[in-house]
């Protein structure tokens, strides 16, 4: 953030701007904020957005009040595929939803090699069935197999 403003004597800068909007004539402060917080998103800086997110008011010790602009700049950011997280360590990350698509196709493989005593035929059948490849699925089912045996 070597080229972002991080105070103007002493402040922050989009605090600044902030009360310029109020006393350009913007009646409620909340307004002025998410405009500062949207405009501030619009050139990638999250900083007013943190801010606002850290300065919300707790509501006990599990909740805080964040108003409904905020939340509306989060999920527009979120569906332009602006808001990401970065991987922590290099390389592709794996997919979280394939978890779910393995358990599901080792209990499927499961309950079909109960029926079937052909092994090779029920991997076939379910791999196809799930749009994966037989050897992630004869991966997931070994997985599958240990965590249950342990």
């Amino acid at each position: 953030m070597k080229d972002k403003i991080d105070n103007v004597l002493g402040h922050d800068p989009w605090k600044i701007e902030i009360a310029y909007y109020i006393d350009l004539g913007v009646d409620d402060p909340d307004i002025a904020r998410a405009i500062t917080i949207r405009r501030y998103m619009e050139f990638n800086d999250l900083r007013p957005l943190r801010d606002a997110i850290a300065k919300a008011k707790r509501i006990d010790d599990k909740m805080v009040a964040i108003d409904a602009a905020i939340l509306g700049d989060l999920l527009e950011l979120i569906d332009q595929g602006r808001l990401v997280v970065k991987p922590l360590a290099g390389g592709k990350p794996k997919s979280p939803a394939k978890f779910a698509r393995d358990l599901i196709g080792a209990l499927r493989f499961e309950k079909r090699i109960a029926k079937k005593s052909n092994s090779d035929a029920a991997f076939r059948e379910t791999a196809s069935e799930l749009g994966m490849t037989e050897v992630a699925l004869r991966e997931a089912v070994t997985r599958w197999r240990k965590v249950n045996t342990a």
